[in-house]
């Protein structure tokens, strides 16, 4: 079994101090030659958008600003998310470039298949759809996006629990009856607490990829590694990029 690290599930950092970590972590990654996996969590909502995406088309920038919603652009690509902390749970998994052979829909595939094997140690029948999503029973529970640079790959997403269909529709652009027709969450089909849930993905990757995880708290270097880079991911002319 090949070596690699988990780092324990992170509470208190805002979004753009948890995108700050992730690049660090990648970086980190790559320096040790093993894979890392780590999940967080949120203390408040936010709104999330990929690398790619026109904030003003996909988010309501003004409803946020009067909620006191923090909006955070991510280095991966994909859609706007409504961050719901009670009902997500929110992982990272960061490796070497070339611990995944193949391109990135490849790569997407194969890390998808460690988050399916775990969730199906619990009896959720999921099953990887379009090129990054997950589903079960025709909806999706899982959005992911994956992005490569300082020869690491990096691959985050969440896994739905349960949303707030309301709050979704208020803060970004997504019609409620299409939202309500493509939306699933795991609380639908069965319940598991988060901690149940999240170490069954541990060992979803541990058997998909063949890994040994040791557990560490997140190193105190890396948290001063993001905060060098943090002011990057906070700035208006990076939010506001497009």
């Amino acid at each position: 079994m090949r070596q690699a690290l988990y780092f324990g599930e992170e509470r208190m950092f805002d979004g753009f101090m948890k995108m700050a970590c992730d690049e660090v972590v990648t970086q980190h990654a790559v320096r040790l030659g093993v894979p890392i996996l780590r999940f967080y969590s949120f203390l408040q909502p936010a709104v999330s958008i990929g690398f790619f995406q026109e904030i003003n088309q996909e988010v309501s920038v003004d409803l946020c600003d009067a909620d006191n919603i923090p909006i955070f652009r991510r280095k991966t690509g994909g859609g706007a998310v409504y961050k719901y902390p009670p009902g997500e749970i929110n992982y990272s998994f960061s490796c070497p470039g070339d611990f995944i052979q193949g391109d990135i829909l490849r790569s997407h595939e194969v890390i998808n298949a460690a988050l399916i094997r775990g969730l199906g140690m619990l009896g959720y029948s999921c099953v990887h759809t379009g090129i990054n999503d997950i589903s079960l029973a025709g909806k999706k529970i899982s959005g992911n996006a994956q992005t490569r640079f300082s020869g690491g790959i990096l691959q985050h997403g969440t896994l739905l629990l349960d949303f707030d269909a309301v709050a979704m529709r208020r803060y970004l652009s997504i019609p409620v009856e299409k939202m309500k027709k493509v939306v699933g969450t795991l609380y639908e089909h069965k319940y598991y607490d988060k901690e149940t849930i999240i170490a069954h993905i541990i060992k979803g990757f541990e058997e998909e990829f063949s890994l040994s995880f040791q557990f560490s708290e997140f190193p105190s270097s890396l948290i001063e590694d993001a905060l060098v880079v943090l002011p990057s991911y906070a700035s208006r002319d990076w939010v506001f990029r497009r």
